[in-house]
């Protein structure tokens, strides 16, 4: 898959970033806090609700193929900010069900829910690598690995 990166503002000075994504873009803006605008989420905040949202498709594919309603199902993503590393420790899910939920679901539906995609790659994270290319020429190539 192919994510071309734009600057709508047309300036180094702007905070403004769009992923170019098929025929999708995605907005993104920083807080007021950090001289912007806040006008869409900001990178991080897409990076969490991936998460979220990717969990929360699963859950309702597992509730659609057994035909369990959705009436009393919430699903809520919570996380906390480590103030010295400045990262994410911990992902933590509360799922709500209503009582008449089959006890004999309650493990697997949460094993449904871990099926994400966005939250499989963080268990197995992928390596990164960056080439800056001048005149067609690859100049620097660099690994990151996490």
């Amino acid at each position: 898959m192919e994510i071309k990166i734009e600057f709508p503002e047309n300036s180094v000075n702007g905070h403004k970033v769009n992923a170019l994504a098929g025929d999708h873009v995605i907005h993104t803006d920083q807080p007021k806090s950090y001289g912007a605008e806040d006008s869409a989420p900001a990178p991080f905040v897409l990076f969490l609700g991936s998460i979220a949202t990717c969990s929360g498709w699963f859950l309702l594919r597992f509730l659609e193929a057994r035909n369990i309603s959705l009436e009393g199902v919430s699903l809520k993503m919570t996380t906390r900010m480590d103030k010295e590393t400045r990262l994410v420790p911990e992902v933590k899910f509360e799922l709500t069900l209503p009582e008449n939920f089959p006890a004999k679901y309650h493990k697997a539906v949460i094993a449904a829910i871990h099926q994400c995609a966005v939250t499989r790659h963080l268990m197995n994270p992928p390596r990164f690598a960056t080439d800056i290319v001048v005149n067609d020429d690859v100049v620097v190539s660099q690994i990151h690995q996490g």
